[in-house]
C-alpha cells in the first residue's frame, strides 16, 4: 500500500478540563499560562489532577494527541492516505 504521508511519534493523550477563572489563579500561581500547553512532569500532572477531579469536580475529556497524531488526523481529513507509528511509555 502506497502512503502519502507516514510518521512517527510519541501516543500522547491530552487531558482537557474546562476551568474558571478560580482555578486559573492557581495555575498562574504556579506559573502555567492557562491558554497554553504545557508539559508537565508526573507529580505535578497528579497534583493538577487531584485538584480538579476533587476539590473543583471536574470531569475531563481525554484524546490522543501529540503534534505527529495531530499533524497526520489534520492529513487524513483532508484525504490524504497515512499511516502512523507511536511508542508507547
Amino acid at each position: 500500500m502506497k502512503y502519502d504521508i507516514c510518521s512517527l511519534g510519541n501516543a500522547i493523550v491530552d487531558i482537557t478540563f474546562q476551568i474558571e477563572t478560580e482555578f486559573q489563579e492557581k495555575l498562574i500561581s504556579k506559573g502555567i499560562s492557562p491558554k497554553s500547553m504545557t508539559l508537565l512532569d508526573q507529580k505535578e500532572q497528579g497534583e493538577l489532577l487531584i485538584d480538579l477531579t476533587t476539590k473543583f469536580q471536574k470531569d475531563s475529556f481525554m484524546a490522543c494527541g501529540g503534534s505527529a497524531t495531530n499533524s497526520i488526523i489534520a492529513a487524513s481529513n483532508f484525504g490524504s492516505n497515512c499511516y502512523y507509528s507511536c511508542k508507547v511509555a
